[in-house]
């Protein structure tokens, strides 16, 4: 709760007769010292995060096979691939092709 709020909800020793479970040792001295280093650690965390994702998302991409252009006549029969984000994907169809004028 220290590193949350900033403070600490515990009493001194002095009033709890030194029953207290944690050590005062390890509270720590400068609270403010120890947020600004969680935050820093957290923003750092974050940057590496992304620039692996980006690199990861750009490999794979590199790595995709090129799509053949394909021409479609009005009133030809398609299947439709849909990939879900989780599970396997299937075809969709079919479908006929219609001229969108």
């Amino acid at each position: 709760m220290q590193r949350v709020f900033v403070f600490t909800t515990r009493l001194p020793n002095s009033i709890l007769l030194s029953d207290d479970l944690i050590d005062p040792m390890c509270l720590s001295m400068d609270p403010f010292a120890d947020f600004k280093r969680s935050e820093e650690l957290r923003t750092a965390a974050t940057r590496a995060w992304a620039a692996l994702d980006s690199r990861l998302r750009l490999q794979k991409a590199l790595r995709a096979r090129h799509r053949v252009p394909e021409n479609f006549t009005d009133g030809q029969l398609v299947f439709v691939w849909r990939q879900p984000r989780v599970g396997s994907g299937r075809r969709h169809g079919p479908g006929v092709i219609e001229s969108s004028y």
